[in-house]
């Protein structure tokens, strides 16, 4: 392998490494961003229920729930320590109960998130304690979050893809600079080789 080769491979690769990281730092970033409102999200949306389900005279019914101003809502139900559903109507599809779940109404304090998968669709899922050996679960979809980190990711790939182009480009000008002054030298090296001849001045225009 050549300098000039050894020399383009390397500025490539550390262009392209630079912008690998800075789209997974990015990413990354991103994603932390997104999943945590919708954390956010959850924990507003289990003081409400908790309200609903502790006011006097006041009704719970668990299911799916309506989002503010006619926004995307979310789904809350009551668990048990066994894993039951205590409220859901009989005509609503009720959400799995995950094991954090069951442990959080088994246990009385504490609250803990999980993700499940129902029916094709992905949950972030809250489990908060209610006492007396239930928990109430809230869940939303992370249907939006899963479909904006697709086309970030798509996004992400291909700006890589072009990046990394640029870099076997930059990397070969860098190349056939970097080795120029050695080519140049070893001409001159040559020239007085074969010639004896030591007014070739080559070696002074680097």
């Amino acid at each position: 392998m050549t300098l000039r080769t050894r020399i383009t491979i390397a500025a490539a690769t550390a262009v392209a490494v630079a912008i690998v990281l800075a789209a997974a730092a990015a990413y990354t970033a991103t994603s932390s961003t997104l999943h945590g409102q919708i954390d956010n999200q959850l924990v507003t949306q289990a003081q409400v229920a908790l309200r609903r389900f502790s006011s006097p005279g006041g009704s719970f019914v668990g299911g799916p729930q309506p989002g503010d101003f006619g926004g995307a809502g979310g789904f809350d139900q009551v668990v048990t320590a066994t894993g039951q559903i205590e409220d859901v109507p009989s005509n609503r599809q009720p959400l799995p109960v995950p094991a954090s779940s069951a442990a959080v109404a088994a246990a009385g304090t504490g609250s803990r998130f999980a993700t499940i998968s129902t029916g094709g669709v992905v949950l972030r899922v809250l489990a908060v304690p209610i006492g007396g050996g239930l928990a109430l679960q809230v869940a939303q979809p992370l249907t939006a979050v899963n479909e904006t980190l697709a086309n970030l990711r798509q996004q992400l790939i291909l700006i890589g893809l072009a990046g990394i182009a640029l870099a076997a480009v930059s990397g070969a000008i860098v190349g056939a600079r970097g080795v120029r002054p050695v080519t140049m030298l070893a001409s001159s090296v040559d020239h007085v080789a074969r010639t004896g001849d030591l007014s070739d001045r080559k070696s002074t225009r680097l």
